[in-house]
C-alpha cells in the first residue's frame, strides 16, 4: 500500500489532511484500529475518523491509477440510488431524514421530468419551518407543497442530467448546476439512478 501511495499519490505521503499523520503511520493505526475494533471496541471514535482520512488518500490513488480513462462520466462519480422523500411523510421526517444524513436536498419520488427535478432543499426547508405562518412538522409533504392548511413549502428544481454525460458539463466556475440528479429514461418516463454533489466531486 506503502509503494501504492508513493507511485501515484506521492504528495499525499507526508500530508494526510490528519496534522502529524503520514500515510504509513495512518495506514499502521487503522489496521490497528481495526484489528483492536474486533476484539475489544475501545478505539471506535478514533477509528472512524482515521478510516475517513484513508480512504480520502485512496480515493486520490485510484483517481490516479485511472487516469488514463479520457472521459469521465456522470455515473462515475454519482451516489447511485439516492434517498428519495414521499409526499405521504410528514415534514418532520423529511427534516430528521436531512438531518441524520447530512444531506442538502431530497428529491421527490415520481415528480420527475426530463429537465428539471423537484426536490425538497435545505434552505427551503429551513425557510418553511422558521419563517411561515402556521408551519406545522406534522404535515404531510404532499400538504405543505400545495400549501394546504397553511404555509406552502417551495422547492428546490435540481438540474436533471443522464448518466453518460461528461462530468466536464457540471463544473463551471461557481459551481451554480450542482447538486444535480442524474436520470435514465425508460419507457418514456423518468427514474433517479444518483444524485451528484459538489461533495462527491471533491
Amino acid at each position: 500500500m506503502n509503494e501504492l501511495v508513493a507511485k501515484y499519490a506521492p504528495a499525499w505521503i507526508d500530508e494526510t489532511g490528519l496534522p502529524g499523520l503520514a500515510w504509513p503511520p495512518l495506514y499502521k493505526r487503522v489496521k490497528c484500529a481495526r484489528d483492536d475494533l474486533a476484539h475489544t471496541g475501545t478505539e471506535a471514535a478514533r477509528a472512524a475518523e482515521l478510516t475517513t482520512s484513508l480512504a480520502v488518500v485512496l480515493v486520490e490513488v485510484l483517481l490516479q491509477v485511472a487516469n488514463d480513462k479520457t472521459r469521465w462520466e456522470i455515473k462515475d462519480f454519482m451516489v447511485p440510488n439516492p434517498t428519495c422523500a414521499h409526499e405521504w411523510q410528514t415534514v418532520a421526517d423529511v427534516r430528521r431524514t436531512m438531518l441524520v444524513n447530512d444531506y442538502s436536498i431530497l428529491p421527490i419520488s415520481g415528480r420527475g421530468c426530463g429537465g428539471a427535478w423537484p426536490s425538497v432543499g435545505a434552505t427551503e426547508l429551513a425557510t418553511y419551518l422558521r419563517t411561515g405562518s402556521n408551519a406545522k412538522p406534522s404535515r404531510t409533504l404532499g400538504d405543505v407543497i400545495k400549501g394546504v392548511g397553511g404555509s406552502r413549502l417551495s422547492l428546490y428544481y435540481a438540474k436533471a442530467v443522464r448518466e453518460d454525460a461528461c462530468i466536464a458539463s457540471l463544473l463551471t466556475a461557481d459551481g451554480s448546476v450542482l447538486p444535480v440528479v442524474v436520470t435514465r429514461e425508460v419507457d418514456d418516463k423518468f427514474e433517479i439512478v444518483g444524485i451528484v454533489t459538489a461533495f462527491d466531486l471533491l
